[in-house]
């Protein structure tokens, strides 16, 4: 079973304007709502590839929408309530210009007693789950070390769940000297924590293996159209990306970790694993309609991914 930590979940609503007019009235042309948020992607994503899958975490007054996709998606769920209202994410969406503009809001504030509710709800399911994921934004005023100390509390109660940490910025500093299993930073946020640009594979291949030194088992990178890269001790592999007609990159990184994860449940490969990931959010990338990504574009997809040993 995997199961992904939620702290930050959301809705994103998208509104399509025909012509969009900036400090006037608009008329929407088409609308769309949907629970979000990038645990609750790798959930769905795992489900879509076969895997038992729980999203657990907190969830602010008005989240149905979230708990609805999950549900539609075949993925249990279990949130602890909390204050305020679910955060919402604004797509405005111009058809005649093709321009995107994007308000999002911050997740609320949770309570410290909530957040000691959560790291404890977090250990218990690591006890019985193979993969535990911590990904996405935390609620306002959060420590930055909060997946730091989840980890850290994993690890204690379940020495066997693999911890996974996509993160970035400080939780993702904080959180790799804890040792979770994996971790998927992409090219961006590999960047921040090298400190310095990491223009080729070579670069990045070094900064990720700078990551294992500190105790991480598999450090992916993500270079979305170049590709990529895996490492582990004592050996690295990249995959290309794939030629697409891409219709979304939302959550495509995300849908990266739910097969990268199958992967590494059917069997120990690193080759293949990434192979898994790359053909993941290639689904995703193509997908249509309300479907998270579709299974069998997976298995196509799969089918054309091929792995080097770097």
């Amino acid at each position: 079973m995997i199961t992904t930590i939620s702290l930050s979940p959301a809705i994103d609503k998208r509104l399509e304007f025909d012509t969009f007019a900036l400090g006037g009235t608009n008329r929407v042309a088409a609308v769309q709502a949907e629970g979000a948020g990038k645990a609750v992607n790798v959930a769905l994503g795992a489900r879509a590839l076969g895997m038992d899958a729980v999203c657990a975490g907190i969830l602010p007054f008005g989240g149905e929408p979230v708990t609805q996709r999950l549900a539609c998606g075949g993925v249990r769920h279990d949130f602890l309530p909390a204050p305020g209202n679910v955060r919402i994410n604004q797509k405005l969406f111009d058809r005649s210009t093709g321009v995107l503009t994007e308000a999002n809001e911050s997740c609320p504030p949770a309570p410290e007693e909530l957040l000691v509710r959560a790291q404890e709800q977090a250990a218990a399911y690591a006890a019985q789950s193979e993969f535990l994921v911590l990904t996405g934004s935390l609620p306002s005023g959060c420590p930055k070390d909060y997946y730091a100390r989840v980890l850290r509390r994993a690890h204690e109660e379940a020495p066997a769940c693999r911890c996974v940490l996509d993160a970035e910025g400080e939780r993702f500093a904080l959180g790799v000297h804890e040792r979770p299993w994996l971790v998927k930073p992409n090219r961006h946020e590999l960047e921040l924590f090298a400190g310095r640009p990491l223009p080729d594979n070579q670069q990045l291949l070094a900064a990720a293996r700078a990551l294992l030194a500190l105790g991480v088992g598999v450090a992916v990178v993500s270079m979305g159209a170049q590709g990529a890269l895996a490492a582990r001790a004592q050996e690295a592999v990249f995959v290309p990306s794939l030629p697409l007609t891409v219709r979304t990159t939302v959550g495509a990184g995300d849908a990266m970790v739910a097969g990268l994860l199958y992967g590494f449940s059917q069997r120990d490969d690193l080759a293949w694993a990434l192979r898994c990931g790359t053909a993941s959010a290639a689904a995703r990338c193509v997908c249509e309609g309300e479907g998270y990504l579709c299974a069998r574009t997976f298995e196509s997809m799969l089918e054309k991914t091929k792995a080097v040993r770097i």
